[in-house]
């Protein structure tokens, strides 16, 4: 794989999108693009707790994408004090 691929960060939101009928066409070829190896994808750890509140469907979502596309970054306490 190229190592010039973008990378994108997915929140909670997106992830959402999927199946939501107002971003659901969009949300989906983005998702496609990711499996086609076109983006890399960052998420943090909040989005991945975020997830567990979800609907299955939903959960599932990034557990499915390639795990050499993802990277997580954590929540450092730092983070939390600049937010």
């Amino acid at each position: 794989m190229n190592d010039r691929v973008a990378k994108i960060y997915l929140d909670t939101s997106l992830f959402g999108g999927y199946y939501d009928t107002d971003f659901e066409e969009e949300t989906q070829i983005l998702f496609e693009k990711i499996k086609l190896r076109q983006f890399k994808v960052v998420y943090s750890t909040t989005t991945e707790d975020e997830l567990l509140g979800a609907p299955e469907r939903i959960q599932e979502l990034l557990p499915n994408l390639p795990e050499t596309l993802k990277t997580k970054v954590e929540l450092t306490e730092e983070a939390v004090n600049l937010a």
